[in-house]
């Protein structure tokens, strides 16, 4: 104990500052002298942008904001630096319905057709299959590991589920808002029966989430089984489906391990969208974030044209509304605040890696 106790008091910087933040200018410096370099546009696939530094110049200056002590917990909330992330998300957002915009579907961001082929992303990592290199292609090996498990034409190896809390957070009351202190009041391991029936849901948990009976990714006729999960009784049936495609999409590479093409969109305009609203809520000014976060529930509610059965009639009952101050919420700063981190960690799940913001991560 007395080992642990001081290497954990051993700071993780130079003794001769008193935090970390001249490390983080060191990475600022990096992103704005890239930004300030990059094109607007690349003609090459693959090759980051001028915005695609912006969203990270921003990224790091809300990192920064959150001031840490050495045991990571935060101290202070530097509003100068949220400050000035506003201004390089605002030279993004000011090009929204031009060059940068939200995908009218929601699964559009997921399916590999639209690689390198959306106004949403902002910076996605360039995959590729049969380019003539000797491995079989350029292909995402980080994982490669989550397809299901021999199930559908998959292989390997079912990883990456999703919790049944995690499920529970697309629930949706009758006025279409989350439940957000209700969520876990019944989940699919206590009557996977009766689980989709006796609930309504955000259309998102279908864009994110198969289950067993449900369609895989937008195909009606490929329903999602038991045997496609990797030991159920342990990590239970609701599978990750972002990063996957479907069997037949022509990007799957098989070496002893499973693996796809499918680009990798790391920051999407739905999320810069999200980081505006949180820092518009730090600055006292919540009333402007309700139409950053409406954009994106709206959005929502208009992606069920790939949710629906073989005959027609949709996967589940959705129901979504945006948010209505003086109808269905009173939009107090507390309540603006409850409102972002729910978007957040509704988005958070799609990714393997850590949350692009602070906020995120209180889940």
């Amino acid at each position: 104990m007395g080992a642990s106790a001081a290497f954990e008091a051993v700071p993780n910087r130079d003794k001769n500052y008193p935090n970390d933040q001249y490390l983080w200018e060191k990475i600022l410096n990096d992103f704005k002298d890239a930004e300030s370099r990059l094109p607007a546009a690349q003609q090459d696939k693959g090759r980051v942008d001028k915005n695609a530094a912006t969203a990270m110049v921003a990224r790091t200056l809300m990192f920064m904001a959150y001031e840490q002590d050495d045991m990571h917990k935060v101290v202070n909330i530097n509003k100068d630096r949220l400050a000035e992330a506003l201004t390089y998300i605002n030279k993004i957002t000011g090009q929204e319905g031009g060059k940068v915009a939200l995908q009218a579907d929601f699964s559009d961001n997921f399916e590999v057709e639209f690689d390198n082929k959306t106004k949403e992303s902002i910076w996605e990592i360039q995959y590729s299959i049969n380019d003539g290199s000797s491995t079989g292609g350029k292909i995402n090996r980080g994982e490669g590991l989550n397809h299901p498990f021999n199930w559908g034409g998959f292989t390997c190896c079912g990883f990456h589920h999703i919790s049944y809390a995690m499920g529970n957070a697309f629930k949706t009351g009758a006025d279409g808002l989350p439940l957000f202190d209700t969520y876990n009041n019944g989940s699919y391991a206590d009557n996977p029966g009766t689980y989709f029936t006796n609930n309504t849901f955000d259309p998102r948990f279908s864009h994110t989430i198969a289950a067993p009976g449900l369609p895989w990714k937008y195909d009606p006729n490929l329903i999602f089984e038991n045997k496609g999960i990797r030991n159920a009784a342990e990590y239970g049936y609701f599978k990750s489906i972002k990063e996957l495609p479907r069997p037949n999409c022509g990007c799957l590479l098989y070496d002893g391990w499973q693996f796809n093409s499918m680009n990798k969109r790391m920051i999407r305009y739905d999320e810069v969208l999200l980081w505006k609203a949180e820092i518009l809520i730090q600055l006292d000014r919540h009333q402007e974030a309700l139409e950053p976060i409406n954009k994106i529930r709206q959005r929502a509610a208009n992606s069920t044209g790939r949710l629906v059965k073989s005959n027609g009639q949709p996967v589940l009952n959705y129901r979504i509304e945006t948010y209505k101050p003086g109808v269905n919420c009173s939009w107090t700063k507390d309540f603006a605040w409850k409102a972002m981190q729910w978007e957040n960690r509704l988005k958070w799940q799609e990714k393997d890696a850590a949350s692009l913001t602070y906020n995120a991560g209180v889940f």
